[in-house]
């Protein structure tokens, strides 16, 4: 956790998003991360509650989803993604893990998260291309590059562009 906690600390001082994989520890994440005021990040393959998506959120952060919400016992995660909002959810492959039905039982490859996006589309009943083009919005928010200058700390970054 100490180690955790410091790379949480190091993503705030430069205003870098964290990208938090918290398979089992949804809860001991989100209370870590809320020590962190301004931190943004995202809850990457998340498997937590419509409850800890609501924390999530609550902590600006985006929620993360993978193919398992095309899993025929993944009711918990489907609800889970029911309850993010479309502008803080983001769509995930996670290979060469959880490939998506009907891919599911190979190995995941990027190609396949159209299963998903298709899958998300459906149980939030948006329209596939209008949920891409969201989703990509919120990835292009949360990876924003900052001009130069704006980071915390910056003035303590070596700058190896310049020679």
């Amino acid at each position: 956790m100490r180690f955790f906690e410091e790379q949480l600390q190091l993503a705030a001082d430069l205003w870098l998003p964290v990208i938090v994989h918290s398979r089992f520890a949804v809860v001991e994440s989100l209370s870590a991360i809320s020590h962190f005021a301004g931190l943004r990040g995202v809850m990457h393959c998340f498997a937590g509650t419509p409850a800890d998506v609501e924390k999530a959120v609550g902590m600006d952060l985006c929620v993360s989803f993978t193919g398992n919400i095309t899993y025929p016992g993944a009711h918990a995660t489907r609800a889970a993604l029911k309850a993010c909002p479309l502008e803080r959810l983001l769509l995930e492959t996670d290979a060469p893990y959880m490939p998506p039905v009907p891919m599911r039982g190979t190995r995941n490859e990027p190609s396949f998260i159209v299963h998903t996006y298709r899958a998300a589309a459906s149980l939030l009943d948006r329209d596939l291309l209008d949920l891409s083009k969201r989703i990509e919005q919120t990835a292009r928010e949360l990876f924003r590059q900052h001009e130069r200058g704006e980071h915390a700390g910056e003035e303590n970054v070596q700058d190896h562009t310049q020679p």
